[in-house]
């Protein structure tokens, strides 16, 4: 098993005495450690850099939603590619590793990336169409909204 490192072996001779007869028995126990250097390199280090990669989305500025979303897209898929092909390598069992733990949560904060990219550029536009509303109204409609908060003074607060 190349994944494994052998760390010890030890042999044990037992005579066994049953109703049918005296038996040797030969014991065996074998030590294992799995080699960790090929998850090192497949798993944990492009997790790693796909976590950073997403954090580029701080920098951008909120005028480039297209950008800053597809980038935090693009680090999902390649996170979820990454889970995918983790699982298929390990073993089926009916448990949660410590694998499946540690990618959640690197999911967890590409989805917190996602989520402040679209609360910033929801709040950019907001920010902008408040302060563009004026420039954005034909001239009929800004008189109309002009007279109108003085109407709405003289009708209601008279």
């Amino acid at each position: 098993l190349p994944e494994f490192n052998i760390l010890g072996h030890r042999q044990r001779l037992i005579e066994a005495s049953l109703s049918s007869g005296n038996y040797s028995r030969l014991l065996a126990d074998v030590q294992f450690n799995r080699a960790s250097g090929h998850y090192m390199i497949q798993i944990l280090l492009p997790t790693i850099l796909i976590v950073i990669m997403s954090w580029l989305v701080f920098w951008l500025s909120p005028e480039h939603v297209s950008a800053r979303v597809g980038l935090c897209a693009v680090s999902i898929l390649a996170l979820s590619t990454l889970m995918v092909s983790a699982n298929k390598e390990l073993p089926k069992i009916s448990y949660l590793k410590d694998l499946d733990i540690y990618l959640g949560v690197c999911m967890l904060y590409l989805l917190g990336a996602l989520m402040e990219c679209v609360f910033v550029s929801f709040i950019a536009q907001a920010i902008g169409a408040s302060k563009n509303t004026d420039v954005q109204l034909d001239p009929d409609r800004k008189w109309r909204r002009q007279h109108q908060s003085k109407d709405y003074k003289r009708y209601y607060l008279s």
